[in-house]
């Protein structure tokens, strides 16, 4: 009976999903069926924002990748289509004086298409960022680190019975529906100080009045995620591997002329500076022969058994120039 269950063990393993197989071959695999909300953490969403924003703001392709998404998803404005020409024609013109510069935009700084860029640009690399309407019908974004839980907890005047409902700064009804945000001001002082970069509470806001712009990929997420997050260690490590390459293509052209002899004897006067009298020779501790790049081309009068060569170094070689293009190309 025992030699039969064997093979019958074996044809169900076949007959059933090898991803869930634990062979030893591989990573095993993952038995964790938490809510997104509970694979990123607050702490752990906050290094993911600031990793991003870093390999954005630092790494050229990075950036190029997201401005280029932004071309795509971005670039658009109001087009009214109805058998009333006039009033289409009205429309757009209302929508056209309303998004100018300072009257859609609190600030004062952005169009309305700035505005919708950038935070399509924040969407991408924080997750989500959050869209006020404020009650003269101007628009005041939020970034999506403002958004948070107090550390502190809530003012007493709030009268916040259970502070357990708030998930990333967002309290929801029990269907999931958000309720109230927990907007911050950045604290800290100046930008420059060492306080920089902490937050203070500043109030709760009606979910009617703002709008979470965010990447979901779940139903029972309260906060967007980042979609920069799947590339973002090859990106990094892509970056990194730049500079190191860089660094080694410097240090070979600093050496880059090598001096060989195969003379046992050097003369005395290759080997002593002279003042023009005997007397008064030392002995040299500079290099025999001296050559400076930066002054274009120079013949150099080699003795016999000596020779001059430059170093090269394939740096960075093709096979590393392929890897780190295919790397790109699987982050993009």
């Amino acid at each position: 009976m025992g030699m039969l269950s064997r093979p019958f063990d074996r044809l169900l393993r076949m007959l059933g999903y090898a991803a869930v197989e634990d062979t030893g071959k591989r990573k095993s695999p993952r038995d964790s069926l938490r809510s997104e909300d509970a694979e990123l953490l607050p702490f752990d969403r906050r290094k993911l924002v600031a990793t991003s924003r870093d390999v954005y703001r630092n790494f050229a392709i990075a950036a190029w990748a997201c401005r280029k998404h932004l071309d795509y998803v971005s670039a658009f404005g109001l087009q009214v289509k109805c058998a009333n020409v006039a009033l289409a024609d009205a429309i757009e013109a209302a929508m056209q004086t309303w998004g100018a510069a300072g009257n859609c935009d609190v600030t004062g700084k952005h169009s309305l298409r700035r505005l919708i860029r950038l935070a399509e640009l924040r969407r991408t690399i924080d997750g989500d960022v959050g869209i006020l309407r404020l009650a003269d019908g101007r628009l005041q974004a939020i970034e999506g680190d403002r958004i948070r839980t107090p550390a502190g907890g809530f003012p007493a005047e709030l009268g916040i019975v259970d502070p357990a409902r708030f998930r990333h700064g967002v309290i929801t009804d029990p269907y999931g529906r958000p309720l109230q945000y927990a907007v911050h001001r950045r604290d800290g002082g100046s930008d420059f100080s060492p306080g920089a970069g902490g937050f203070a509470f500043e109030s709760l806001v009606d979910a009617r009045h703002l709008f979470l712009h965010a990447y979901w990929d779940r139903f029972d997420q309260t906060r967007g995620v980042s979609p920069v997050a799947a590339g973002i260690n090859t990106l990094q490590d892509c970056y990194e591997g730049f500079d190191y390459a860089l660094a080694k293509m410097k240090v070979s052209q600093l050496m880059g002329l090598v001096f060989t002899s195969n003379a046992s004897d050097l003369s005395a006067e290759h080997s002593l500076l002279s003042s023009g009298d005997e007397d008064t020779e030392t002995e040299t501790t500079g290099p025999k022969y001296r050559w400076d790049p930066g002054k274009g081309p120079v013949k150099l009068e080699l003795e016999p058994g000596e020779d001059a060569k430059f170093l090269t170094v394939d740096s960075p070689g093709i096979a590393t120039q392929e890897f780190l293009d295919s790397m790109i190309a699987v982050a993009l």
